[in-house]
């Protein structure tokens, strides 16, 4: 990233469960050097739930391309005098050295996974979404793997830089990229936008018990017409999925506030704590205080 950006909020407190990661120059020069990754690189990466009031400026843009994928909320993106609207389930990729402002809604903040990019093959993937992409934002089709690559990648950069690990990121970062250009076809079918509407939904009312009947109904359709898509569309049942949203957004307050563990269940809708440490444990293997003292984050 270049130094003429100017940040328009202070992410210094963030978001709560927000990831960042960003490559050091010499890190960046390790990258240019390894046989791999110089074909294509990650150089910063990141995930910012719920983000209000996030903006960002950058008035001669990025020494690298731009990928910023919206899972939930609204969010818009200007460059080239053009005016992009970006909702959940899709994406834009921004040119690199081109002037651009971007932000989340006052009335939906926006959550988005986003990563910066470059390398010899960088170009080549970029003009080939060109072909495809659309004014507004890129709807794709729902797919949990993407979020599972997005926070490998952020993993990875965690952990260090040796050439090994250079050399998988490159692999999920192709990988990964490749999805939203090459995705046949890009625009949605409707069952397809259902299940990205239903989880919006979900992710939207966290903190309510949500029933089977509830969810088939936001969407109009039967409970066993619903299930039977949205399984086939995630490999899960629709509670099942949506236990396991609850359940990833306790360990964000778990790893990124002070919230005692009554007040994580009243932010995800559970009123019984002993259940929901229970649960808890079932599927992520810790008690929530086990997991607050290996994972939080003062």
């Amino acid at each position: 990233m270049d130094d003429s950006t100017e940040s328009l909020n202070a992410l210094a407190e963030g978001f709560v469960g927000q990831r960042m990661v960003i490559a050091s120059p010499l890190q960046r020069k390790k990258m240019l050097r390894n046989a791999f990754s110089k074909m294509l690189y990650v150089n910063a990466a990141g995930y910012y739930p719920v983000a209000a009031a996030h903006q960002r400026r950058r008035n001669t843009g990025s020494e690298e391309y731009i990928l910023i994928y919206c899972i939930a909320g609204e969010g818009w993106i200007d460059m080239e005098d053009k005016h992009c609207k970006l909702t959940a389930n899709s994406f834009k990729i921004i040119p690199k050295n081109v002037a651009h402002h971007y932000g989340s809604s006052i009335e939906r903040p926006w959550s988005i996974y986003w990563l910066h990019f470059n390398g010899e093959q960088a170009a080549t993937l970029y003009n080939r979404y060109l072909k495809t992409a659309e004014p507004d934002g890129d709807y794709i089709n729902f797919d949990e793997q993407r979020l599972v690559l997005f926070n490998d990648i952020i993993d990875m950069m965690e952990i260090g830089f040796d050439d090994l690990q250079l050399e998988l990121i490159y692999i999920r970062a192709l990988r990964l990229i490749s999805s939203y250009i090459y995705e046949e076809p890009r625009r949605t079918a409707d069952n397809a936008g259902m299940v990205a509407t239903s989880v919006n939904y979900m992710r939207e009312h966290i903190n309510q018990n949500l029933q089977i009947k509830d969810l088939a109904a936001h969407v109009n359709y039967s409970v066993s017409r619903y299930s039977e898509v949205f399984r086939q569309a995630t490999g899960h049942a629709p509670i099942q999925y949506f236990t396991q949203l609850r359940i990833h957004h306790a360990c964000q307050h778990l790893c990124f506030s002070s919230l005692n563990i009554k007040q994580v269940c009243a932010k995800i809708g559970f009123t019984d704590p002993f259940y929901f440490s229970k649960l808890f444990k079932q599927h992520t293997g810790k008690s929530p205080n086990q997991y607050r003292k290996l994972y939080h984050k003062p």
